[in-house]
């Protein structure tokens, strides 16, 4: 798990860019808020930390820089750092005011990113900055629904634990109908299942076309999450 605020702080104010780490680039606002995409999507830390303006002259002298800035997929430099799986990028980002629910074309929030992809470090730390959990996106899933999805990281139970206890609902329910349980039974994910379950999942909740998770776990020939549901009372 990352450190706190004030270690992390630290840390950012004792890295130094590494030698060679690219600066950037002469020229007006804009083409610093590129050069911000770029490093947050194939960068270091380091070089993010020379990208940021630094101190109280720094932020004055760009006026205007844009630390959410957007891509033509509509993330911004945070979702590109949550992507890569990179704390230490979120937490110079957020530090420095991106918008950690800041969501994309589709809705989806960084924090949908890292759940889906099993990043707990950076799952933490969105959390500690101020991540709603709760956050539906356009088709009216949640990161709890990534969290239970068919990536499956070992990571996955970790994630689903932290969003549950920061107020994710169990049984929130997606376009489809389908809660996080339906979708841990349909792509296997058994312990995500096992987590839900022990927060109040509902097992017999049916989605638009009347399956419930046990239901769907069979179809899916998930064997393991249909054991799991019927021995905890769960029915077709």
């Amino acid at each position: 798990m990352d450190q706190g605020h004030e270690q992390g702080g630290a840390q950012k104010q004792a890295a130094q860019p590494s030698q060679g780490a690219s600066r950037p680039r002469d020229g007006d606002e804009m083409s610093r808020e590129e050069e911000l995409l770029r490093v947050a999507a194939s960068g270091t830390a380091y070089e993010l930390w020379e990208v940021l303006p630094r101190g109280l002259l720094g932020r004055l002298f760009a006026r205007g820089f844009n630390v959410d800035v957007r891509d033509a997929r509509g993330d911004t430099a945070l979702f590109h750092a949550t992507r890569r799986g990179e704390a230490e990028m979120v937490r110079l980002l957020a530090d420095y005011g991106a918008d950690v629910s800041a969501q994309n074309r589709h809705g989806d929030t960084p924090l949908f990113l890292a759940a889906a992809r099993g990043h707990v470090e950076v799952a933490v730390a969105l959390s500690e900055y101020g991540a709603g959990a709760t956050t539906r996106n356009s088709e009216g899933y949640t990161a709890l629904h990534r969290a239970a999805g068919p990536e499956g990281r070992q990571s996955s139970p970790q994630i689903a634990r932290l969003l549950l206890e920061r107020g994710a609902e169990p049984n929130a329910k997606g376009s489809e109908g389908d809660t996080p349980l339906h979708v841990a039974a349909s792509h296997g994910t058994f312990e995500v299942a096992r987590v839900l379950i022990t927060h109040g999942a509902k097992l017999n909740e049916r989605d638009k076309k009347g399956r419930t998770p046990l239901q769907a776990a069979i179809r899916a020939g998930n064997f393991g999450v249909v054991d799991l549901l019927r021995g905890h009372g769960a029915q077709e």
